[in-house]
């Protein structure tokens, strides 16, 4: 998926800030989660059925970096596992965000987590035909949208490093015309270790 200007932008934020900051911790996660989205308004569209965004298991992987008193930045993707209708063509959204992060306190055990960041929308329309250039072949077609994103959870940890993360994500995202509504929800849990000289 081709990265807007801005989400690169980001990304060279982010490791610049590697270079200069000592982490507290680094987590890796990977998720399962459930996508609520508005259905279409009518459920066929130019007589083909018509999905909505939502619907299916879709999974995530991310990670992030803790480097001062409760603050960092991290980054996740999801993506919908089984491909959706939608005009004749299946296709399968993904999502990408890049994002602030603050965890407000720590318990034994338990610490909470807010985000909030930029990030995208990228709907695969699959074409069943191949478009190859120099480097590689693909058999779809993005469309590919700008987005806002906020999300919050909580760590759950079963032993020092290992922990579980129930949580929620909103996603506004603009000019999302090929479904009925820009506002996205995604409900989750996530599994994750942390790599911290301090855990909780």
């Amino acid at each position: 998926m081709k990265l807007p200007r801005l989400a690169v932008f980001v990304l060279v934020v982010f490791a610049l800030a590697l270079t200069q900051a000592s982490a507290q911790s680094v987590d890796a996660f990977f998720g399962l989660n459930w996508v609520k989205a508005t259905a279409p308004t009518s459920g066929t569209s130019f007589g083909y059925p018509t999905d909505t965004i939502g619907n299916g298991v879709f999974p995530s992987v991310g990670g992030d970096i803790i480097f001062f008193h409760g603050m960092g930045i991290g980054g996740e993707v999801a993506w919908r596992g089984k491909t959706g209708t939608f005009q004749g063509y299946t296709f399968r959204p993904i999502f990408y965000d890049f994002n602030l992060i603050d965890q407000p306190f720590s318990l034994p055990r338990l610490v909470p987590e807010l985000q909030a960041g930029i990030g995208g929308e990228s709907l695969r329309f699959y074409t069943g035909q191949y478009n190859c250039s120099y480097t590689s072949c693909t058999n779809y077609v993005s469309s590919n949208h700008f987005l806002f994103h906020l999300g919050a959870g909580v760590k759950f940890y079963a032993t020092s490093h290992i922990f579980v993360r129930p949580e929620a994500h909103v996603y506004f995202v603009r000019n999302n015309s090929d479904f009925a509504d820009g506002v996205i929800k995604r409900f989750g849990v996530a599994i994750g270790y942390t790599f911290s000289a301090t855990n909780p």
